[in-house]
């Protein structure tokens, strides 16, 4: 506890552990929506027995994989979105929790 680089580590780990492993999940699972949601037509028809593991809509008519590949299009949207937003408010987050203060750099040196 007595090293300054363990005193900055302590608060980013817990700032990245609380609200960072959730933003963090969010960012492949939205990607990972506009794979499944887009493609359940298809899934809709080859796979009948497992359709309804795909996405939460059962897929039972054309007029429901018609609104599932919208969806899928509205979630690309919204992850293309959120994904850069995300990156850097990460990034500057841990650059400020991280980086050395500017005197005890000079000291370290």
């Amino acid at each position: 506890m007595r090293d300054p680089a363990v005193r900055k580590d302590l608060p980013w780990l817990v700032v990245h552990t609380v609200p960072g492993t959730p933003l963090c999940a969010a960012v492949p699972d939205a990607w990972g929506q506009v794979v499944n949601w887009p493609t359940a037509p298809v899934w809709w028809r080859l796979a009948a027995a497992g359709r309804d593991a795909i996405i939460p809509l059962g897929v039972d008519s054309w007029g429901k994989a018609i609104a599932a590949l919208c969806a899928g299009i509205g979630f690309a949207v919204a992850a293309a979105a959120v994904t850069r937003p995300l990156t850097r408010a990460h990034a500057a987050m841990s650059r400020r929790l991280l980086t050395a203060r500017p005197p005890r750099e000079q000291l370290a040196e």
